[in-house]
């Protein structure tokens, strides 16, 4: 298979079949192999294994390293696969291109995934999956956690210029966490629908987007620590459009918000935490709720009273009719000097 848009692909979706098939290595892919590994442990391919597409079934113990991977359905598929690295490959062009269905303790780390007409990472049912360091540019969306996806770590991932979203985590993904990703570009930097519960979205840095970080009906998340700029609407705590149920018990505290417009709340969400000792995001000393800022530089937290000198407002922000930033940040003005 040669010279087409999409070469070669299998799949099953939503961990329901049994992918047993026989391909043999002498079948290529623009005249490299196609590696389709039924129940392998202990392998390993890198730049020097002419890999045009590698399949993953059942295996444990895989490494996958250097591999240029393009014009096929997936650049990378593994399915129920476990302790297993992809690390430093280049996959693009591909319809997706790297999916994990039912998985566990998989790393992906240090990968290139652009011009994917879909997801740049896939993880469908997986559990205990390290997604890092990782660059994805120009795909529909960067990475997608899906199904019941538990316990994955997704940190210090890149995600630009995506059509619909950077990270999104849907269904019944829980237990996640999401660290020092850089995301930009798209109609939703994070976006969380489903029964997306008990995740924590920590040290984010979101700009350029439509929404910084779009919930619908999700509830149970923690957003702490995140710059969330530049963006049409940075957080916007929405309804679930089919059934009307809101996205409440949020807690979303000492995050950097400076946006057209900083917050939606169609919830009950909690704002701030209480005062604690402790720097926040913008150096002052003690947590508690968020900065607002506004692109004009008149932001309520650029502007508010701070009498004590605590570096927290002495007024609540009123996010909503019904919601409110109890201990709202600022930050220590610089002194005038006087003019002789």
């Amino acid at each position: 298979m040669s010279c087409n848009n999409r070469n070669f692909g299998a799949y099953t979706y939503h961990y329901t079949g049994e992918m047993n098939n026989t391909i043999d290595t002498s079948n290529t892919v623009d005249g490299k192999s196609i590696y389709y590994l039924l129940g392998v442990s202990n392998k390993t391919l890198d730049s020097d294994s002419n890999v045009g597409v590698v399949y993953c079934i059942n295996c444990k113990n895989i490494t996958l390293k250097d591999l240029v991977l393009k014009n096929n359905s997936f650049g990378v598929y593994l399915y129920n696969t476990q302790n297993s690295l992809l690390e430093g490959n280049n996959i693009s062009n591909n319809e997706h291109g790297v999916y994990l269905g039912n998985c566990s303790v998989v790393t992906l780390r240090g990968n290139d995934a652009n011009l994917n007409e879909g997801d740049a990472f896939i993880l469908s049912n997986c559990r205990n999956c390290l997604v890092k360091e990782n660059n994805a540019s120009n795909n529909m969306a960067g990475i997608w956690l899906c199904d019941i996806s538990r316990d994955n770590i997704l940190k210090e991932n890149t995600v630009t210029s995506s059509s619909w979203c950077c990270i999104d985590l849907g269904d019944t993904s829980c237990n996640n966490t999401l660290e020092g990703n850089t995301l930009s570009g798209a109609y939703e930097g994070i976006y969380l629908y489903g029964v997306s519960e008990k995740n924590t979205l920590n040290n984010n840095n979101i700009t350029a987007s439509s929404y910084g970080l779009f919930t619908e009906g999700c509830g149970n998340n923690t957003i702490s620590r995140n710059k969330i700029s530049d963006n049409d609407v940075g957080i916007s705590l929405n309804l679930n459009w089919t059934d009307g149920t809101t996205s409440s018990y949020n807690i979303i505290y000492n995050n950097y918000l400076n946006n057209s417009k900083n917050a939606e709340d169609y919830g009950t969400n909690t704002w701030n935490i209480s005062k604690t000792e402790g720097e926040n995001i913008v150096g002052g000393p003690y947590l508690g709720g968020n900065f607002w800022a506004s692109p004009e530089g008149n932001g309520f937290s650029e502007t508010a009273l701070d009498e004590d000198g605590a570096l927290i407002a002495d007024l609540p922000y009123n996010v909503t009719e019904t919601n409110y930033d109890y201990l709202p940040l600022v930050f220590e003005k610089p002194v005038e000097k006087n003019r002789k």
